[in-house]
């Protein structure tokens, strides 16, 4: 009963069960009150007779319809773990248990014909979007630029990676040290973030992203220690011939910390221009101290004076140039040097010589070796330099190359160069070629300098204690496995990181590999013919592997083959708590220790849940035992089972069936049987569902439990009691007789029952007793062909059941209390030939019976009156 705080609101009564699965709970489903107040205080009582009488006041709050009035952030990372606060319509007390229910909000409606549509009047009927949570992948960024800016900030950064979306929310980057942190905000412009570097001080800092102003995401650049460089802003001091620049490398720092630059052509018609020269160290951001720089033109003879002279006499010659020269300013007392070159007499050379275009690369692979050398580099050169090579240089197929400043050799044929890169120390060198075996040619694709990156040798260690469970796998593959060690590369985008799984000289699979990080490579194991421990080998330019004294090994089994126990299981109820238990045939690791078990609970329908679960492996006998999770809806679910800590799942094959849990038996009949069992028991179960797997548990009700109503007589289990009796040879012949109990007054309890004349045939009988309706007695009985009444009456045995044919049958049953009622009794021969033997003579005797349940009066006592005999086809007695 809930009856409220308020006397002017009445009370409601509802019913409840018991659960069926802890003792001594009861559940009942609240009902609903009319009330506009946001808590209703009301008092529960519990009734166990009906309703008669109520005991208990237990103090029960409802709680007015609680709405979302509004979200405090709508985005977040598909990862989870963004704080949210939710703003209710009125206070929520603190003592209710509050659960959040996220919905996909995916629509979509298909209309055949006309749409129609009208304005609501409240919008907030319509418009859910307030209520709208999105989920985004978080953002990957990996390029940043410009790389570095000046430690006062103010630069404009630009940032690109995967998944760089405009979600609507609150962008914002962090850029963070050790003991400095900066934010700003940021927004997104097609695929690009974009945000102003702020003030930070001199040096490397970390950049985060956050596209919810909340979960920041860490970046990863390709540059050094995947980090942001502030640096101080420059000045420049002096620089050199302030109207030529000359060109050494493009943007590089020469060795005397100067910078060489190559200046641009200007497509202006003036013959002089005046410019400003300024300096930028990120791409970005210049210094405000420009220095002057000017452009000329290139001069040109305009006029020649004079335009003739003899050949003999030595004649002074004018040339006027276009632009003017400009020279440099000189004082008074400075000297002036003149120098004149020439006359040179050229000849005619003697040697021939060709001329031949630069060769053209369009490949080099791979990009990296190790610094010990031995790395074969492959060139692939245009078809036409092979005709100009042999034209050239004939026969002779060597091609010096150049690693920075180390020398290698190389070998031409059919248009593919093969070098071995020699021992280099740890860096990028660039490679020059020299197709004429003496001047050296930068190679070059597609216009960008070729560089070969040396690294050390990176070496594989052994894993730790995380991950000892993933260095086993079956032999179809799969497997997930990162590979732990140092040095690993990751080269540039022509070259491929390999992971090799050695068997031996003659056996080994090859599959591809990515690197993390300089400490960490990942690959999925490959399928394999043979079952052992293969070592693990990587390589980061897809062509030298590693190579180390503790060699990282990786077992593979037999695929893993399971059984399900005999008593196992196949379907239970949604609370969950079913143990499953699986055997393991075969397909395990020879280390048994490593074996870390891991089911996933998937829905077969649309694999669209699933629930995670620990397995306990239990060495000795080799099984697998779980307990199944609770399941929020009936659904066939299949089993995935992982032997390595839920890195890699394999189906099991084996499905599983959740249903509702059944609700309490209203019935069971009969309610009695032997102690010998298999007594057919009917239980009354409605809304139960058939699983093919239904199973009853009987258990023992002790006297402490509850107080049991005792049946009179205590016989009598509520079921029909009968009687059977079988012909003596013919067990087909049986008949089932209905028994009643009788109690005197000493409590002697008899079962009798009315065996009706002809219902059996004349012989021995066994006679059976069943209390429940279906399972009978079993006596033993003496065989009545050789065994006498008397000898069974010695030895105390029951004697079989005998029925007879009577002499005679009574034709008038009944007649006048006065009597003078003629009886007509009809007998046999031999009834007949008994009376013969007495002259005819003949008696019958009268007794009057007391029937059942009737009180009358003395008895009169026996008659005797005579018989008369009547001879005819049917003896007859009057």
């Amino acid at each position: 009963k809930f009856e409220p705080e308020n006397p002017s609101v009445a009370a409601q009564i509802v019913f409840a069960e018991p659960d069926m699965t802890q003792s001594g709970v009861i559940v009942v489903i609240s009902p609903r009150f009319a009330t506009d107040q946001s808590l209703f205080v009301v008092f529960v009582s519990i009734s166990v007779d009906g309703g008669a009488k109520f005991a208990g006041k237990l103090p029960f709050t409802y709680y007015g319809q609680y709405a979302v009035q509004s979200l405090s952030i709508h985005h977040g990372p598909y990862t989870g773990g963004t704080r949210m606060r939710i703003q209710m319509n009125h206070p929520v007390p603190q003592t209710l248990p509050i659960a959040v229910k996220f919905t996909g909000a995916g629509r979509f409606v298909s209309v055949v014909g006309q749409i129609v549509w009208e304005n609501p009047s409240n919008a907030l009927d319509v418009d859910d979007s307030y209520l709208l949570f999105l989920y985004y992948t978080p953002p990957q960024i990996t390029s940043i630029w410009p790389t570095s800016s000046c430690a006062d900030g103010g630069g404009v950064l630009r940032l690109t990676g995967v998944h760089v979306m405009d979600h609507g929310g609150v962008v914002s980057v962090v850029m963070s040290s050790s003991n400095h942190h900066r934010k700003v905000r940021g927004f997104i412009q097609e695929d690009t973030l974009m945000c102003c570097a702020p003030a930070f001080p001199i040096g490397y800092c970390q950049v985060f992203v956050s596209f919810n102003d909340q979960q920041y995401t860490k970046c990863s650049f390709p540059c050094r220690q995947s980090s942001f460089l502030y640096f101080q802003a420059p000045a420049i001091s002096h620089y050199i011939d302030g109207r030529h620049v000359t060109q050494i490398v493009p943007g590089k720092l020469n060795q005397d910390g100067a910078i060489v630059c190559q200046t641009p052509v200007l497509k202006v018609s003036q013959s002089m221009v005046y410019s400003r020269l300024d300096l930028s160290l990120n791409g970005c951001e210049y210094t405000d101290v420009g220095r002057p720089f000017y452009f000329y033109s290139q001069h040109k003879l305009t006029k020649v004076e004079p335009s003739g002279m003899a050949l003999e006499l030595p004649t002074s010659q004018r040339l006027y140039l276009s632009p003017e020269i400009v020279s440099y300013r000189m004082s008074p007392s400075e000297p002036v040097t003149m120098s004149v070159l020439g006359p040179v007499d050229a000849t005619r050379l003697s040697v021939g010589s060709q001329y031949y275009f630069a060769p053209v690369t369009h490949r080099m692979a791979p990009l990296s070796g190790f610094t010990t050398g031995g790395t074969v580099v492959t060139l692939t050169i245009h078809d036409s330099m092979v005709a100009i090579y042999y034209a050239s240089v004939q026969a002779n197929h060597t091609i010096p190359f150049m690693f920075g400043n180390v020398s290698a050799c190389g070998n031409l044929c059919d248009s593919v160069i093969t070098c071995v890169a020699p021992p280099l120390p740890a860096g990028h060198h660039a490679v020059h070629m020299a197709f004429n075996q003496q001047s050296f040619q930068p190679v070059q694709i597609d216009g960008h300098p070729v560089y070969f990156e040396a690294f050390p040798p990176p070496q594989v260690a052994p894993p730790d204690a995380a991950h000892a469970s993933v260095q086993f796998g079956p032999t179809c593959g799969g497997t997930p496995l990162e590979i732990q060690g140092h040095g690993f590369v990751a080269t540039a985008s022509d070259s491929v990181t390999l992971v090799q799984f050695w068997f031996s000289h003659d056996s080994n699979v090859v599959v591809p590999g990515t690197v993390v990080n300089a400490h960490v490579v990942t690959c999925v194991t490959p399928r394999v013919d043979r079952v052992g421990r293969a070592v693990v080998l990587v390589s980061c330019n897809g062509q030298q592997f590693s190579d180390a004294p503790h060699h990282l090994t990786f077992e593979f089994h037999a695929p893993t083959v399971l059984s399900l126990s005999v008593a196992c299981p196949h379907s239970g109820s949604l609370r969950g708590g079913t143990a499953i238990q699986f055997h393991v045939v075969s397909g395990l690791p020879q280390d048994l220790s490593h074996v870390d078990a891991v089911v996933n609970v998937v829905e077969r329908a649309e694999r669209s849940m699933i629930r995670t679960t620990p397995a306990a492996f239990d060495r000795s006998s080799r099984t697998l035992s779980f307990i199944t999770p609770a399941w929020p809806y009936p659904a066939h679910v299949a089993f995935d089972l992982s032997l390595n800590k839920g890195t890699f799942f394999v189906p099991t094959c084996m499905s599983f069936l959740y249903y509702s849990p059944p609700p309490p038996i209203r019935g069971i009949c009969p309610a009695a049987g032997p102690v010998g069992g298999r007594t057919w028991v009917e239980v009354e179960c409605p809304g139960v569902v058939d699983t093919g797997e239904v199973t009853f548990k009987l258990t023992p009700i002790q006297s402490s439990d509850e107080d049991q109503d005792i049946l009179q007589p205590p016989v009598d289990y509520g079921a029909p009691i009968q009687v059977q009796f079988t012909p003596w040879g013919n067990p087909n012949l049986a008949v089932i007789m209905s028994g009643s109990v009788l109690c005197d007054s000493n409590n002697n309890k008899t079962i009798v029952c009315l065996l009706t004349q002809g219902s059996v045939e004349a012989g021995y009988c066994r006679v059976e007793l069943s209390l429940n309706g279906q399972q009978f007695s079993a006596t033993e009985y003496p065989d009545p062909r050789h065994v006498s009444p008397l000898h069974v009456v010695y030895r105390r045995l029951l004697f079989p059941f005998r029925v007879f044919v009577p002499p005679f049958f009574v034709a008038t049953t009944f007649g006048s209390a006065g009597g003078g009622s003629r009886v007509l009794i009809c007998g046999g021969h031999k009834l007949v030939k008994y009376v013969t033997r007495g002259d005819g003579k003949c008696h019958v005797q009268l007794t009057p019976v007391r029937l059942l349940g009737q009180m009358t009066a003395k008895l009169p006592d026996k008659v005797m009156v005579a018989a008369q005999l009547i001879f005819g086809d049917i003896r007859k007695f009057v």
